[in-house]
């Protein structure tokens, strides 16, 4: 798959990073447009796609929190057990941010000692053709780097 890179305007010191998707009419809204159509953290790119889906489910956890939400919906400590080496509080910072995308959805389960179910959101299962595209590639890699680390 061929990636169309356009060039920054001169004068601009962004990253060359404006990325077209084939041309659809929804990669070509203005700043202001998205603003007003998506309420979620800010891009830390204003208009990179790229580094709009890499702030959106990039990093070390997000992948997988999204990975085990597509299984079934969880409370917080399925999700611990899950994930033992997350912390308690990265992984609240975690699906805090993926609430805010709107990846994850979160539902109190009622009073306070009911636990609250986070489940991945209708946008959110978009993202699993990525999540799995992901783990295919990072079995390649493992395989990858055990060759070349017997080879050398």
């Amino acid at each position: 798959m061929a990636i169309e890179r356009k060039n920054a305007p001169a004068g601009n010191d962004r990253p060359d990073c404006d990325l077209q998707d084939g041309g659809h009419a929804d990669a070509e809204l203005a700043d202001a447009e998205l603003a007003d159509v998506w309420h979620a953290r800010p891009n830390p790119v204003a208009g990179c796609p790229l580094t709009a889906a890499l702030a959106a489910f990039g990093g070390k956890w997000k992948l997988i929190i999204i990975y085990w939400l597509a299984e079934s919906p969880v409370h917080f400590a399925g999700l611990r057990r899950l994930i033992p080496d997350i912390s308690a509080k990265v992984l609240t910072e975690q699906l805090r941010e993926l609430v805010a995308d709107g990846i994850v959805a979160r539902q109190p389960g009622g009073g306070v000692p009911d636990p609250v179910i986070y489940s991945l959101t209708e946008y959110g299962a978009s993202v699993l053709p990525i999540v799995e595209a992901t783990r295919r590639w990072g079995n390649s890699h493992l395989r990858h780097a055990h060759h070349t680390a017997i080879s050398t």
